[in-house]
Formats: C-alpha cells, sequence, structure tokens
C-alpha cells in the first residue's frame, strides 16, 4: 500500500519538472534579467505578431 501512495506523490513533481521545462521564459525576464536581446525580439514577435524591435535602452 505504502508503494502506491508513494508512487502518487511522483506524479506531482514530475509534472512540475516537465512544466518548468516546457513553458517558455517570460519577456521581462528576457530583457532585464538574461539580457538575451535576440531572444527578447523573437519572444515579442511570436507574442504581438509583428516585427518590434527592443534595444538595450528600452528593455530595462
Amino acid at each position: 500500500m505504502w508503494r502506491i501512495t508513494l508512487s502518487l506523490g511522483v506524479i506531482p513533481a514530475l509534472s512540475t519538472f516537465y512544466f518548468r521545462r516546457k513553458l517558455p521564459d517570460t519577456v521581462r525576464y528576457l530583457g532585464r534579467v538574461k539580457g538575451d536581446l535576440k531572444e527578447l525580439n523573437e519572444a515579442v514577435k511570436q507574442i504581438t505578431s509583428e516585427n518590434v524591435e527592443v534595444d538595450k535602452y528600452h528593455c530595462g
């Protein structure tokens, strides 16, 4: 019985691990923390469906 209980507890942990790996970073994180302007511009383009260029002076 304890094995079933223990194995059921693994399901939320594995789903959390999976979703943290699959969800994209936020635009704010890309611009302010990571500082990756290329990836930031790609994320903004994906969200807005427009070609918007963000430079280093407008991301922080």
